[in-house]
C-alpha cells in the first residue's frame, strides 16, 4: 500500500468548528486519495515547517488581501484584511515553490499567489464585470481555457461552465506566471507557473462542483497525482548512437530533474580527457547536491557503482549496430562544426575512425553486453533493457517509467 498523501491547508478561521464548514476541500481531496492537514498560522515560521512536512499545499478561498501587499491604498469596497493569512500564506507559497512541491490555489488563493509573486489585483470588479461572479453553488458563467496549459491538459476542453464567488481578481499577472483562463468579461480565471512541478490557481470554486462534475474533480485528482510523484534518480547506459542523451533530456523534463551528460564531464575542450580524480569529484558533487537526477553515459570508472546503487531506475539502450551507425552519421551531419548540448564545451561534433570502430564494435563487445546482463541480475526490480526505437516509444508512452 502506498503512503498517504497529505495536503497542507491554512486554517481559514480561528475556530476549528467554523473551519469544518469548509468541508468541501477535504472531501474533494479525499476523493483524489489525499488527507488534509490544517496549518495553524499563529507563528508563520512554525507554520512553514509544519506545512513542508506535507506533500502539497492548497491555498483556499477567503477574504480580501490587504492592498498594501501589492502597492495600493485600500478602497471602501475592499474588505477587512486577515493579518495572519496575509502574512503567513505568501511564506508558505514561496517555501513550497522552493521545495518544488505542488500548489493548488482557489479563489482568494489565486489572488494570493499572484500578489506573493509580485503581481497585483483589482480591488473590486463590480464596476466592469458583465457576468455574475457571486454564486458558490450554480454554474453561472463560462471560462475559456488557453490551450497548451496545465489547466487545459487537466480539463481536456476549451470552455467550462463554473461557479463564482468573488469581487476581486488578478489584474497584472506576476512575472513567471502565465494566464491560463479568462471569463466571458475578461476576468482572469486561471494562472499557473510553467517551470514549477505543479502550481495552478483558479478563480472559481471547483470544490463545490467536484462531487457531481468529473472535470472539476479532475483538478484535485491532478494535484494529488503530482503530490504522489517522488524524486527520481535515473541512470541511462548503453551503446553509442542509441539516443541516451535524448532520452535523458526527455526524462529530465518529465521529472523536473537536473540532467548530467557524462560526456560533458569526461572531456575538456578539444576532446581532451579530464583527469579521473577531477571527473569523479564533479560527479560526486552532483550526486550529493540533487535529490533527483538523470545521468546518461557509461564511464565505468566515474562513480559507477554509486550511480547504479542510488538510481531508482537503470535504463540500458542497446540498439543494433547499424541503427546506431546511421544515427551517429545523421547527428554528425546535423551538428558538424557545432557543439551539442550533451557534449563538453569546446568539443565540436566529429567522426573519426576510432569513434566509428567504437560504435560498430568496441562499445558492444560480448564483455560489455554481459556487463549489462549482470546489472539486470543485480538490480532486477529497477532494470529496463530496450533494444530498439519501438520498445523505447512503448516504454515512454506507457508511462511505465513512473515508479
Amino acid at each position: 500500500m502506498s503512503a498517504a498523501i497529505t495536503i497542507a491547508m491554512p486554517r481559514m478561521v480561528p475556530n476549528q468548528l467554523l473551519a469544518e464548514a469548509h468541508a468541501k476541500y477535504p472531501e474533494s481531496l479525499a476523493r483524489a486519495g489525499a488527507e488534509m492537514r490544517w496549518i495553524v498560522l499563529d507563528d508563520p515560521e512554525t507554520a512553514v515547517q509544519d506545512a513542508l512536512a506535507c506533500d502539497g499545499l492548497l491555498l483556499p478561498g477567503g477574504g480580501d488581501i490587504d492592498p498594501k501587499f501589492y502597492g495600493q491604498e485600500r478602497i471602501p469596497a475592499c474588505g477587512e484584511p486577515n493579518v495572519l493569512r496575509d502574512t503567513a500564506e505568501p511564506l508558505l507559497l514561496r517555501a513550497f515553490l522552493a521545495a518544488d512541491k505542488p500548489v493548488l490555489a482557489i479563489c482568494r488563493g489565486i489572488q494570493l499567489m499572484n500578489v506573493a509573486l509580485d503581481g497585483d489585483l483589482y480591488q473590486d470588479i463590480k464596476p466592469f464585470a458583465h457576468v455574475p461572479h457571486n454564486d458558490h453553488w450554480g454554474k453561472i458563467h463560462t471560462v475559456t481555457v488557453r490551450r497548451d496549459t496545465l489547466l487545459s491538459r487537466i480539463l481536456g476542453q476549451d470552455t467550462v461552465l463554473v461557479n463564482s464567488q468573488h469581487h476581486q481578481a488578478v489584474d497584472k499577472v506576476a512575472p513567471g506566471l502565465v494566464l491560463s483562463a479568462l471569463s466571458e468579461d475578461g476576468i482572469v480565471e486561471g494562472i499557473e507557473k510553467p517551470d514549477a512541478k505543479f502550481c495552478l490557481g483558479v478563480q472559481w470554486h471547483p470544490e463545490w462542483l467536484s462531487a457531481a462534475d468529473p472535470a472539476m474533480q479532475g483538478i484535485f485528482d491532478a494535484f494529488v497525482a503530482a503530490c504522489r510523484e517522488r524524486p527520481m534518480k535515473i541512470a541511462i547506459l548503453g551503446t553509442s548512437g542509441s539516443g541516451k542523451s535524448t532520452l535523458a533530456q526527455t526524462l529530465g523534463a518529465t521529472y523536473h530533474a537536473p540532467v548530467l551528460h557524462l560526456d560533458t564531464v569526461h572531456f575538456l575542450p578539444g576532446w581532451v580527457e579530464r583527469p579521473l580524480d577531477e571527473e569523479n569529484a564533479i560527479v560526486r558533487r552532483f550526486l550529493d547536491t540533487h535529490e533527483s537526477w538523470i545521468i546518461d553515459g557509461n564511464y565505468t570508472k566515474t562513480c559507477y557503482d554509486r550511480r547504479l546503487e542510488e538510481a531508482d531506475q537503470i535504463i540500458v539502450l542497446c540498439f543494433d549496430r547499424f541503427t546506431c551507425l546511421s544515427r551517429v552519421l545523421k547527428r554528425w551531419w546535423k551538428n558538424r562544426g557545432k557543439v551539442r548540448s550533451s557534449s563538453a564545451p569546446g568539443c565540436e561534433e566529429k567522426i573519426d575512425a576510432e569513434f566509428l570502430w567504437w560504435v560498430l564494435h568496441q562499445g558492444r563487445t560480448p564483455a560489455k553486453l554481459a556487463g549489462y546482463q549482470r546489472i539486470g541480475q543485480q538490480y532486477p526490480e529497477k532494470f529496463v533493457f530496450l533494444k530498439n526505437q519501438s520498445q523505447l516509444e512503448r516504454f515512454l508512452s506507457s508511462g511505465s517509467y513512473s515508479l
